[in-house]
């Protein structure tokens, strides 16, 4: 589980890669308290706390930018005037915490404390508490508490202030509590996130909203060209495995009818054991015009899917397969032959669930099948130049009197959503249990 937490500003939040769900809980600012009025001596409520908002699951897209606003806590009231409202918070401008009221001016009519924001256009809405009453001997009203997750906030009373809500719905931050009143200097300022302040001779603030959002971590790594070192997370001890070999490249028959590349081969390792913090070295085979695919490899080679084979004049060429031990997978389609003003077609690329199809004159293989698929063979053009096979792994096609197509490229898809082990797990549900135990005392 990854987070991000926003207690100021407004800005854009960019979505990580591979990330298609966050979750977001959105807090208002809190009212402030307010001054007392001198002659005749009249003292203010308490400012209500910020409401709160909780969205489970918001659909996002990787990369996308997502804006968000946090609302402030309302600054003190002087001696007339009322305190001023906590500002709404907001996180894809449709998932809102409304701010909390100022306490109403003190006066011989009003010594009500300020309402509590709500929350709007999530999947749960929690209440900010409302300011508490100021008390006629001379007490300023508390500030109400800010919503927490999983709860509305209390309201507070006559001096005291009231309790920020409970944290709940799978978070564990609770909302701010209240600032008491007072009946000599200033009433206390609000906790964020939320909490309402308390009046006195002199107002509190209002506490600052605050935006979290929460979201899992992609569990997989792919790449699609180039070589370098895979990262070994941390708490992971095995990944499986998935490797694609690049299509073979089809060559210009000069006017004959010659033969297609074949698709790259598939090649799986399921639960391949790795430690934490290691570096393995990987490879993405690579299409070259004339040419073979490139060998798509994992861990030096322990885990290989072979590159689909160009032809050789009017033979077409044969797809490639996999190696290692305890390596599983399948083979690319064969390259189709040529024959009229047709040279052959590339060899469809293999998939996780099956090889791909041979190709035949004209026409590539295609895909091989399977939750991940490989690339179609390209096509071949009358008197012209052969398609490019579709990546991953798909043959390309020869031209009969133009250029050959390239092969599709290789590719790596690691998976490593069932590699964490048994020790990392239960550390960080034990980490979870705390956190939840620690919100819950709040």
């Amino acid at each position: 589980m990854a987070s991000q937490v926003y207690t100021s500003g407004s800005g854009n939040w960019t979505v990580p890669t591979g990330v298609t769900k966050v979750t977001a809980i959105v807090w208002g600012g809190g009212g402030a308290g307010t001054a007392y009025h001198n002659t005749p001596l009249y003292i203010g409520g308490g400012g209500g706390g910020g409401g709160c908002s909780v969205k489970v699951d918001l659909t996002v897209t990787p990369g996308a930018s997502v804006a968000y606003v946090v609302g402030t806590g309302g600054a003190p009231g002087a001696d007339g005037y009322p305190g001023g409202s906590g500002t709404l918070s907001s996180f894809n401008s449709t998932i809102q915490g409304g701010g909390g009221s100022g306490a109403p001016a003190a006066s011989s009519t009003s010594t009500a404390g300020g309402g509590g924001g709500t929350g709007s256009g999530g999947d749960y809405h929690y209440t900010g508490g409302t300011g508490g009453n100021a008390n006629p001997a001379g007490y300023g009203g508390g500030g109400g508490g800010g919503a927490g997750s999983g709860g509305n906030g209390s309201n507070g009373s006559q001096q005291n202030a009231g309790a920020g809500g409970i944290a709940g719905n799978g978070t564990v931050t609770a909302g701010g509590n209240g600032g008491a009143g007072a009946g000599t200097g200033a009433g206390a300022g609000g906790t964020a996130p939320g909490g309402g302040a308390g009046s006195a001779i002199t107002g509190g603030s209002g506490a600052a909203g605050r935006i979290e959002l929460y979201w899992d971590l992609p569990d997989t790594k792919t790449y699609s060209s180039g070589s370098g070192n895979w990262t070994v997370p941390t708490g992971v001890t095995s990944v499986d495995v998935y490797l694609w070999g690049a299509g073979g490249s089809g060559h210009n028959g000069g006017g004959s009818a010659i033969g297609g590349a074949g698709g790259g081969g598939f090649a799986f390792y399921d639960n391949y054991p790795v430690t934490a913090g290691a570096s393995v070295a990987y490879a993405v085979g690579a299409a070259s015009a004339n040419s073979n695919g490139g060998n798509t490899t994992f861990d030096g080679g322990a885990v290989t899917a072979t590159g689909g084979n160009t032809n050789s004049g009017g033979t077409a060429g044969t797809g490639g397969s996999y190696s290692g031990s305890g390596v599983t997978g399948y083979t690319g389609g064969t390259g189709g032959t040529g024959s009229g003003f047709y040279a052959g077609g590339g060899g469809g690329g293999a998939g996780s669930g099956g090889n791909g199809g041979n190709a035949s004159t004209q026409t590539g293989g295609s895909a091989g099948a399977g939750t991940y698929p490989g690339g179609a063979g390209g096509n071949s053009a009358i008197f012209g130049a052969g398609a490019i096979g579709v990546a991953p792994a798909g043959g390309g096609a020869s031209g009969y009197n133009g250029a050959g197509g390239l092969g599709g490229s290789g590719y790596i898809l690691l998976d490593y959503s069932g590699g964490y082990g048994a020790s990392f797990i239960a550390k960080s549900n034990k980490a979870i249990t705390q956190a939840v135990k620690k919100a819950s005392s709040f």
